[in-house]
């Protein structure tokens, strides 16, 4: 697995499409904000799928086609973690907003 400064990922030399954390996409297919909101430490299982294309999984016909796509596993301490930064503000004199 090769994982790029600019958020592109690669398994056996195909690029991963997509992200899942515990079976649910992870932020779309923005891939770059996925691994770098997602510390590692979190991690228990890495699985790689050849996914079909998405014609073939509404029509139930198989065209051959796949995507390479990840699917993270949590620890189980961590499922409920929130993961990513955060700020918050608050309106105070003048209209100026303050960080909290």
């Amino acid at each position: 697995m090769d994982v790029q400064s600019d958020g592109n990922i690669s398994v056996q030399g195909e690029r991963v499409t997509r992200i899942f954390v515990d079976g649910k996409e992870f932020f779309g297919r923005d891939l770059k904000t996925a691994t770098k909101n997602l510390p590692a430490d979190a991690i228990e299982n890495v699985q790689v799928i050849d996914e079909q294309s998405q014609e073939a999984r509404f029509s139930g016909i198989d065209d051959g086609r796949r995507q390479k796509v990840i699917n993270l596993t949590l620890k189980e301490g961590r499922r409920n973690t929130g993961f990513g930064k955060a700020t918050a503000g608050t309106l105070h004199d003048a209209g100026k907003l303050q960080s909290s």
